[in-house]
């Protein structure tokens, strides 16, 4: 890093959590870390995620990314894994001045995950769980071989954009909701009406 050591990046680093906090910000443990260019455009390859199964989708990504940094046609200045903790990349490459803005952009990140609506059914050990994942995938390759493997992964990947990734959150609020009413109102009779199966899709689609 220009301009200044890792040692005085972390003391100012200090400085812009409390100004943060002081303004109202509210986020998970922050856990920032300094890396390489090669380290940041591999794990934006991997869709911000250092822990992934593998793929040669993956690859593709990373190759097309960093030629574009290489040849000065764009620059990831961080990357947020947005989980509990937070995890925040920078690029080792930037000078003191650059990292210690991208870290207060950052803190907004984070605090925004942490308190939006949208976010409220998110997995918070997102990390965790990918990594879980990741050794399945490896699992499976060992037992049914890569290139079957591989060729399932081109399936879901293909469809991936398709789908409703609040689906998983809103089938949990309705079976907790479920739970609550069965609990509450079991002598009651639900009237059934003639559409209610087309209502039901709703959940679904």
């Amino acid at each position: 890093m220009e301009n200044g050591g890792k040692d005085k990046f972390e003391a100012a680093l200090e400085q812009v959590l409390l100004k943060a906090q002081s303004f109202g910000l509210d986020f998970f443990e922050m856990r920032f870390e300094l890396v390489p260019a090669e380290i940041l455009y591999t794990f934006g390859a991997y869709q911000g995620m250092p822990t992934r199964f593998s793929h040669w989708t993956f690859g593709k990504s990373f190759y097309r990314m960093k030629m574009d940094y290489d040849l000065g046609l764009s620059k990831i200045y961080e990357l947020v894994i947005n989980a509990d903790p937070c995890y925040a990349f920078l690029l080792d490459s930037n000078s003191f001045v650059q990292n210690l803005m991208v870290s207060a952009h950052v803190l907004a990140h984070a605090d925004f995950f942490k308190n939006n609506a949208l976010f409220a059914e998110t997995q918070r050990d997102v990390v965790n769980r990918m990594s879980a994942s990741s050794e399945r995938f490896q699992r499976y390759e060992m037992q049914y071989g890569k290139v079957e493997v591989e060729a399932f992964l081109d399936a879901a990947l293909a469809i991936q954009e398709h789908v409703d990734a609040s689906i998983s959150a809103r089938k949990r609020r309705e079976q907790k909701q479920g739970n609550r009413e069965q609990t509450t109102e079991r002598s009651e009779t639900k009237t059934v009406g003639r559409y209610d199966d087309l209502f039901a899709l709703d959940n679904y689609l």
